[in-house]
């Protein structure tokens, strides 16, 4: 079975390298790739699929609802988890062009938030005792 391949997207290094290095103890098993815009992202998505991006959604030039839109013509199988630390209203989109999210996660989130977004979006954590 090939590796899950999971990217972070967000414009904040800090966070990039604190969820990129959460999701590898996590998940020590997938790929992970962190970029810092949805231009690099949507760069990254025509190279190869993702099954998972975790998108900020307030980012300069394409914010996260702009980048999952365009994630979707590109690559409809992959899934888009949404990350926010302010008020997003994901029920009432205000285009009706807006794309399905397959979550949503309110900065600062817990490790336990973080799991059971991976694993609603099909992504298993392994335990290892």
């Amino acid at each position: 079975m090939p590796k899950k391949r999971i990217m972070v997207v967000d414009d904040n290094e800090a966070i990039r390298a604190v969820l990129g290095t959460s999701l590898k103890l996590l998940l020590p098993d997938c790929q992970i790739r962190a970029v810092g815009n949805g231009d690099a992202a949507l760069t990254e998505l025509r190279q190869q699929p993702f099954d998972l991006v975790l998108t900020d959604y307030n980012m300069p030039r394409m914010n996260g609802v702009e980048l999952a839109r365009a994630a979707r013509k590109i690559s409809p199988r992959t899934r888009v988890v949404l990350m926010s630390g302010g008020y997003v209203d994901t029920e009432n989109p205000s285009r009706t062009d807006a794309p399905k999210l397959d979550g949503f996660l309110d900065k600062p989130f817990t490790f336990p938030q973080l799991e059971k977004i991976l694993c609603s979006n099909g992504i298993s954590i392994s335990r290892h005792s």
